[in-house]
């Protein structure tokens, strides 16, 4: 009951012992075991879904993290990659292709890189979209607020691809 409403820190992951985070990742190290242990949690059901921050940024470096994870192996249906504001349609391609999921941050994006994902390309190669804050210094402070940030994008940039329904069904 203690971790439903609010998130305790004694609580990893609200209490879920299936899932996983990653913000600064150990995939970076090429020659650690763990990656090969994420593939294998992945694949034998004993890991629900694995949220990470990557590709965070506009440059090449941030666009590259995806193709390096994909490489890995570590693309695949339980991976919720939050940001991607570097990846491209070829990339989301690769991301719908395995059911990954993409969490769309545009606020902190915005405050942090002057843009944001290209939800429109995400949205067309068939990747599931949730909406949610990134974290308080550069995000906002609620889904309400980020969904408020999430229409302006829509409507002044994206020329409403998304219907009001489908930013809300985001959230």
């Amino acid at each position: 009951w203690d971790s439903i409403l609010a998130r305790n820190i004694e609580y990893w992951n609200f209490g879920q012992k299936d899932t996983g985070t990653c913000a600064v990742c150990e995939w970076y190290d090429y020659s650690n075991n763990s990656i090969q242990n994420k593939i294998n949690d992945m694949e034998d059901g004993d890991l629900d879904a694995w949220f990470i921050h990557l590709s965070e940024g506009v440059d090449d470096v941030s666009k590259q993290e995806f193709d390096t994870l994909f490489e890995m192996g570590l693309v695949k249906e339980q991976t919720v990659v939050i940001h991607g504001t570097a990846l491209d349609r070829s990339q989301f391609d690769k991301m719908a292709n395995v059911n990954a999921d993409l969490v769309w941050s545009p606020l902190s994006n915005l405050l942090l890189y002057g843009d944001t994902t290209d939800v429109e390309e995400a949205d067309k190669a068939g990747v599931r979209i949730s909406l949610a804050p990134d974290w308080g210094p550069s995000g906002s402070k609620s889904n309400l607020h980020e969904l408020k940030t999430a229409d302006l994008w829509n409507t002044d940039v994206l020329e409403n691809h998304f219907s009001n329904y489908e930013l809300a069904q985001m959230v």
